[in-house]
């Protein structure tokens, strides 16, 4: 894609938009992991804060924890409940997927409408 990019222009506009073009690809990369890590911790916090969690976990601590990836700690200091912890943390990462299926579905949905239009005129 940046070689599409690079090719619309010559000289010095040509460097220009592949920096533009990468400078943009990884804000997007970068915002869509911190959506999806956000996403996972609020997952994880609904599901846990049905369950029921010893007197020192709190659900909203342990989502953090979870989606953070320090799982190997939360779960040496309450193993009897690891298995609760692991189930909401998998359950979590079910969610994202239905999500980003459900955005892609979204997406090729709007790609191709545009399409459509385009090759009317």
């Amino acid at each position: 894609m940046a070689a599409i990019v690079a090719n619309a222009f010559d000289g010095p506009a040509r460097a220009m938009a592949a920096g533009m073009f990468n400078t943009i690809r990884l804000a997007a990369e970068s915002l869509a992991s911190v959506v999806v890590v956000a996403l996972v911790a609020s997952f994880v916090h609904t599901r846990l804060a049905d369950a029921s969690l010893p007197a020192g976990l709190d659900a909203a601590r342990a989502a953090d924890e979870l989606a953070a990836g320090d799982v190997g700690q939360l779960f040496a200091q309450y193993p009897d409940h690891a298995h609760t912890l692991a189930s909401a943390h998998a359950s979590a990462f079910h969610q994202v997927m239905w999500v980003s299926v459900v955005l892609a579905a979204v997406s090729v949905v709007a790609v191709l409408v545009l399409l459509r239009r385009d090759g009317k005129r």
